[in-house]
């Protein structure tokens, strides 16, 4: 099992470095590679990395749009596992995405 970052921010590089003590973390630049069922993905919105969304799984997203609507569609249209808040502690951040891939295990 990896977890792919998908990583243009500063805030997703904490992130990895948090969780790399337990998981095997690989950085990409965009969407477009090939992942297996039990893999999952990081990614924030914050810089448009939204193309090619569709073909990948176990999707958990960085957003720092708060739009009720924004949300619903980004849940609904990718089957994202969970929508994070990307203003919030980078320490809170990496222990809820560590609870639930531990959860998919």
């Amino acid at each position: 099992m990896k977890i792919y970052l998908i990583d243009n921010t500063r805030k997703l590089k904490k992130v990895g470095k948090e969780l790399q003590e337990y998981f095997n973390i690989e950085t990409k630049e965009n969407c477009k590679f090939k992942m297996t069922k039990n893999d999952y993905v990081i990614l924030s919105d914050e810089v448009g990395n939204l193309e090619g969304l569709e073909k990948l799984k176990n999707i958990i997203i960085l957003t720092i749009k708060k739009d009720y609507k924004y949300i619903w569609r980004l849940v609904n249209n990718h089957k994202a596992l969970d929508i994070i808040d990307n203003a919030l502690d980078e320490n809170y951040i990496a222990q809820r995405i560590e609870k639930l891939v531990r959860r998919g295990l």
